[in-house]
């Protein structure tokens, strides 16, 4: 069986973007020196970007294929189950700090109910304003939305034919757009130290 080219190019953007925001990552520091490398390399928070884009593509082509609740639960079942496991990786070092030195210096942890179910729906960050256990989670609530927006988007077909591609293709649009916008403005606000 062969691959489709385009599946190998979506792999190939997912990849980079992926290798992006890891070594962006690994050279992120205030000992870093302001070289050549380091000023190319901090440009890898552009990865995620590129998994926004992608992921539009993706998302689009499982629309094809996936309506209505079968939608939601292919996301659902891609999302929650790792992000619960990841959860409980950083509760067992928690765990694993306090019983060495007793007391918890890795993360915040929920503190009220509130906290816990956000934490638990991965709403955390800027989208709810709860602190996350683990920084790397500030994505996941927009991505979320996304998928919230879209799939409500694209379970509202059009009736005429000639509507078919044209109407979703621009409410998808609008929303990828939307999700760029809120990132960038995120972003910005980082850049600027706020």
């Amino acid at each position: 069986m062969t691959t489709p080219l385009r599946t190998l190019t979506i792999d190939g953007l997912r990849g980079l973007g992926a290798v992006m925001v890891v070594i962006f990552h690994i050279n992120e520091g205030p000992l870093n020196p302001a070289d050549t490398y380091h000023n190319v390399v901090k440009l890898g928070w552009l990865g995620v970007p590129v998994f926004f884009v992608v992921s539009g593509f993706c998302i689009s082509n499982a629309t094809n294929t996936c309506a209505g609740l079968a939608f939601f639960a292919r996301r659902f079942l891609r999302i929650y189950p790792p992000y619960w496991v990841s959860l409980l990786v950083v509760l067992a070092v928690v765990a694993v700090r306090v019983f060495q030195i007793g007391t918890n210096d890795v993360t915040a942890l929920p503190h009220d109910l509130k906290s816990v179910l956000y934490t638990a729906l991965a709403f955390v960050g800027d989208v709810s304003g709860v602190t996350s256990m683990n920084w790397v989670y500030w994505s996941l609530g927009y991505e979320l939305a996304f998928y919230l927006h879209f799939g409500a988007h694209t379970a509202q077909k059009p009736i005429l034919d000639c509507h078919r591609c044209i109407a979703p293709g621009s409410r998808r649009s609008r929303i990828s757009f939307g999700s760029m916008e809120s990132f960038r403005g995120r972003r910005r606000d980082q850049l600027a130290g706020k």
